[in-house]
């Protein structure tokens, strides 16, 4: 294994982490218990879809790196911000060109 593979998963879990960390401001509001964990999960459905592409790229890189960079291309299109793209999406189409990255 490559030290930009390395990189790339730790960075990866750096990131889904840093995602994770959102779907915290679900316990601000006065709610029922309920209805929070409902709000919790619907928040961290971003960080599972990442966490499974994650699990691919650990497998098959080449797989996992495009898979990776789609869903940052998603999550850009879905934000429509650039501040928002900057911190969510660019990071996540870095790492997955990380996974991609060939040492020769």
């Amino acid at each position: 294994m490559n030290t930009v593979n390395k990189i790339a998963k730790v960075l990866l879990i750096v990131y889904i982490l840093f995602l994770s960390m959102f779907a915290l401001d679900v316990f601000s509001i006065d709610a029922p218990w309920q209805e929070l964990l409902g709000g919790f999960l619907m928040h961290l459905i971003p960080s599972f879809v990442t966490i499974i592409a994650g699990i691919v790229a650990w497998r098959n890189p080449k797989i996992g790196g495009i898979l990776l960079i789609l869903i940052g291309i998603t999550f850009s299109i879905s934000f429509r911000n650039i501040s928002a793209f900057l911190l969510i999406a660019l990071p996540l189409i870095l790492i997955g060109a990380l996974f991609l990255w060939k040492k020769k």
